[in-house]
């Protein structure tokens, strides 16, 4: 068995399947109590209608799925977190998207008493749906709430010095390449999230998950319409078991997260580093801006061979003890890879993908 492939299996359940949007065709659909809006040309002719929204109410009241009609009632929208509608909460989900939308697809078909023709239903349980928006997370166990926002900062410095687009709030940093149009990636303390939410008030254990949440940082990947489109995962039969994890793993290597220097220059340092670099690294050490002393192509030149390195010349010396080492603390060690045990007891997290099948074989041998 293959390294990669023992890799897929060790972290396949760490990707956590957040909100989806997603839609179905095929049929004229009508939903009750529904309220349409037209649109109608300057002669009074029809050209499209579309229904506002209506909840479907979640577990334990909170993370509704919202239901509408588009194109003149062709189209059936889905908007929503499948697994937290289940279950009740989003910070342990699944990575098993087509399974979540199968599930959320049956329930409102059944609560909006939509009797679809078997071929067509047929066609949407073997993946015949459209995804229009995607949001997969994954959840990194730090020690403590302080050095998951510390590392938040580090995150926001890193991507400021090296001129990526974000979007920085106290405790959140979002990677927004083309305003975020396309994509964008999220970086957040979830246990700063959880204690100001007000979702999920009656969910049990919900204090417990809190606390399990304080040394959580999150990282969100959010796939807009156009980006599933390039990657061939607009349709639900697109999604494989590997997907989420695959997709997710590309985008975090495509960020190529590098380490940032602290304290002052040590022999260790040095090891190993041409002349060039060597004074480059000793002058940035020492707080010197290093664009004083290099023309632009030099100091270039320099920034690019630290980067061979790992480190990340862009960004100022920290004072020791700081969090310096980005692709240390955002590792495959530090990624929590399924929902624990107590959640699963209680019945608040959906179980995996091998779970499920277990609990398949067992009630194949009664």
């Amino acid at each position: 068995m293959s390294n990669t492939h023992n890799t897929i299996s060790k972290y396949i359940n760490c990707v956590n399947v957040d909100t989806v949007k997603f839609s179905i065709q095929g049929m004229q659909f009508e939903l009750p109590k529904e309220t349409v809006a037209s649109v109608r040309d300057h002669e009074g002719n029809l050209l499209k209608s579309y229904g506002n929204r209506i909840p479907m109410r979640g577990r334990y009241g909170a993370h509704n799925i919202h239901v509408r009609t588009l194109d003149s009632g062709k189209m059936l929208m889905f908007e929503g977190s499948p697994f937290a509608h289940l279950y009740g909460q989003n910070i342990f989900t699944s990575s098993d998207l087509a399974y979540g939308c199968r599930r959320i697809l049956r329930r409102a078909l059944k609560k909006f008493g939509i009797n679809a023709p078997d071929s067509v239903l047929e066609a949407w349980l073997s993946g015949d749906i459209d995804l229009h928006e995607v949001h997969l997370a994954v959840n990194f166990s730090m020690k403590s709430e302080s050095e998951v926002h510390e590392l938040i900062k580090q995150i926001a410095r890193q991507f400021l010095e090296n001129g990526k687009h974000i979007k920085s709030y106290v405790t959140t940093v979002m990677l927004t390449p083309r305003n975020g149009t396309e994509k964008s990636m999220a970086f957040y303390a979830k246990g700063t999230q959880m204690r100001r939410s007000c979702k999920g008030q009656k969910l049990p254990g919900r204090e417990k998950l809190i606390e399990e949440c304080q040394y959580i940082l999150r990282v969100e990947l959010r796939l807009r319409a156009s980006e599933l489109q390039d990657l061939q995962l607009a349709k639900v039969s697109a999604w494989k078991s590997d997907t989420a994890f695959m997709v997710f793993k590309s985008y975090m290597d495509d960020l190529k997260l590098l380490s940032v220097t602290s304290g002052p220059v040590t022999e260790e340092d040095l090891v190993g580093l041409s002349s060039k670099d060597r004074l480059a690294l000793a002058l940035h050490k020492s707080g010197v801006d290093l664009s004083m002393v290099y023309e632009p192509t030099t100091l270039r030149r320099r920034i690019n061979s630290f980067k061979k390195h790992g480190i990340d010349l862009c960004c100022p010396n920290q004072t020791v003890g700081s969090i310096t080492s980005l692709p240390k603390f955002l590792s495959p060690k530090k990624v929590i890879k399924e929902a624990p045990q107590w959640m699963k007891e209680l019945g608040i997290a959906p179980p995996t993908l091998e779970e499920r099948r277990e609990a398949r074989k067992a009630k194949l041998k009664i």
